[in-house]
């Protein structure tokens, strides 16, 4: 209609909108509703996107390049969701310039510790409570609390400043197979582990946690594979390091046989030494 041909634009982009740019009105293209209201083709210079809005958007330049809009929330969408993906994931994998390490392979019945001086000197040992089978959560704080009690022994006694722990996996390696950890078990590592690292945190110490399968991986080299898991470590360790855990920890007494200690201090050797190879800043 004539009454509208003062709001085409023509050849050239003569108008802008809040957001999106130039734009140019290039048609009209009719009356639309109840309330006769005056629609028109409109093209973005930026996009060449066209599409048809009212002479009340054009004239208050809120129109909107719907087709930009849409790609410009997918792409804030993804950026979003990478951003609060590396929040959640975001985990410190390397100590920074430690001095002395204290390596725990943590369990409520034998812990295995072992430190590393920045002298050079190690030392090593383990902490063991007999479980008490009567009540569980009763007996799971009691050894949680001596196992607690002398972790903060070693962390005075050594001066620690950094500290590394196991991650809990998922599964056990029993016989050649993955399994599931028992809910038992599973409890009893996350009640231990969580109480070491507020300890941890609130007494200045960094820490981290490293994979299981990472360091044995480390250790081993494919070497050994006739023997089980805990024997390959033994065997790696007294190839490379000349240390004897079985021999110099054969245990005070039928229990801790029984648990096989040295495999613990053992572990937890092995598990120092892959982060001193590999995850120091």
């Amino acid at each position: 209609m004539d009454k509208y041909a003062e709001w085409l634009s023509g050849t050239r982009y003569d108008r802008e909108s809040e957001k999106y740019g130039m734009f140019k009105v290039l048609e009209f293209v009719g009356e639309k509703g109840k309330t006769k209201v005056p629609y028109f083709k409109i093209r973005f210079k930026n996009t060449i996107n066209v599409k048809e809005v009212s002479l009340t958007h054009i004239k208050s330049g809120k129109v909107i390049d719907t087709e930009l809009k849409a790609r410009d929330t997918v792409k804030k969408n993804k950026a979003e969701n990478k951003a609060k993906k590396s929040k959640k994931d975001y985990v410190i994998k390397n100590l920074h310039n430690p001095k002395n390490i204290l390596s725990l392979d943590l369990a409520t019945r034998s812990t295995g510790w072992a430190v590393r001086l920045e002298n050079g000197e190690y030392h090593y040992g383990y902490i063991f409570k007999e479980k008490n089978e009567d009540n569980f959560t009763h007996d799971l704080v009691i050894r949680v609390s001596v196992m607690m009690y002398e972790i903060e022994k070693l962390v005075e006694k050594y001066n620690i400043d950094s500290v590394v722990v196991e991650a809990i996996p998922d599964f056990i390696l029993s016989k050649g197979k993955n399994r599931p950890i028992p809910r038992i078990i599973l409890k009893a590592l996350t009640h231990v582990r969580g109480t070491v690292l507020v300890y941890m945190y609130r007494h200045g110490c960094q820490y981290i946690s490293v994979a299981p399968i990472s360091w044995q991986r480390w250790i081993k080299k494919g070497r050994f594979t006739d023997l089980s898991t805990k024997e390959r470590t033994l065997k790696a360790l007294l190839v490379d390091y000349k240390i004897d855990f079985k021999k110099e920890f054969c245990g005070k007494n039928q229990l801790e046989v029984k648990k096989a200690v040295w495999e613990d201090v053992a572990d937890a050797y092995g598990l120092l030494k892959y982060v001193l190879k590999n995850r120091i800043d």
